[in-house]
């Protein structure tokens, strides 16, 4: 059996990760780690992305209360089961740190 290579399978997550969200919704896409089955069945890869949680503030402005939004980012990690033989993606989940 013919598997995909280790960069199409990781090409195959980022590629993933662009066509379902929208990357406004975050930052500072990193590959964490990639793994092929025992039985060579599916490729693992975990890529990391960090997500915006937003936050209000409140700060006086010229002598009124106003509401000034601060990001603060938080890194989520997904784990992508990708086919290596025909390099599709059977599942995406959020791992647990």
């Amino acid at each position: 059996m013919e598997i995909i290579d280790v960069k199409k399978a990781i090409q195959t997550a980022y590629s993933t990760i662009n066509n379902y969200f929208d990357s406004r919704d975050f930052t500072d896409i990193l590959l964490e780690e990639v793994e092929l089955t025992d039985d060579d069945k599916y490729w693992l890869i975990t890529i990391s992305i960090n997500v915006p949680i937003p936050r209000t503030t409140i700060t006086p402005i010229d002598g009124f209360l106003g509401g000034d939004l601060i990001k603060n980012y938080t890194r989520k990690y997904k784990i992508f089961k990708i086919e290596a033989s025909t390099g599709i993606v059977k599942s995406m989940k959020i791992r647990e740190i």
